[in-house]
């Protein structure tokens, strides 16, 4: 009876086949978990405005037609929708409804009923904020308060900068 060569160890391409099976899985649980951790970070309540408003240009971008940004009181959240008012993307604040206070204003300009040419800027509050398919917003202020601290800040029309508050529209002017 003829007895087989019995194996006394593994060759070296079954080694590194399976060290690169074992390194692919680790790369990808490590990317996932990282991810993972970022997910459960808190964000600000400006950092999720931010958010919503970077995606809501991109939205009314990418569909060539208006969109809108509320912000949804009883959920605490913010809001995309289409024109057709299909929401688009939510936004969750992940804080409770009452620890949360966010209100955009309008800031238009209003002509001088005697005829001059000077302007005088009014603020009209809003539900929601405008978004143009050529991605820029209506000049807005916004007031929020997260943690009891109260924030305003105006923004650009055409980007998702914070425009530094003029002096004569401060809340204490001196």
């Amino acid at each position: 009876m003829s007895i087989g060569r019995f194996r006394k160890a593994f060759s070296l391409l079954e080694v590194i086949i399976v060290l690169f099976l074992i390194a692919a899985v680790s790369a990808v649980l490590v990317a996932n978990f990282d991810s993972l951790i970022r997910g459960f970070q808190q964000k600000s309540l400006r950092e999720v405005f931010y958010q919503a408003l970077r995606e809501g240009r991109y939205q009314a971008g990418f569909l060539k037609e208006p969109c809108t940004l509320r912000f949804d009181k009883e959920k605490a959240n913010f809001v995309i929708l289409s024109q057709s008012e299909k929401p688009l993307a939510t936004f969750p604040t992940n804080l409770p409804p009452d620890d949360v206070f966010f209100e955009m204003t309008l800031i238009l300009p209003n002509p001088d009923p005697q005829g001059s040419l000077e302007f005088k800027l009014e603020d009209h509050p809003t539900p929601s904020l405008y978004i143009s398919p050529l991605g820029y917003t209506p000049p807005v202020s916004i007031e929020f308060k997260e943690n009891k601290e109260t924030q305003t800040l105006l923004l650009d029309p055409f980007s998702t900068t914070a425009l530094p508050m003029p002096k004569d529209r401060e809340e204490n002017p001196s």
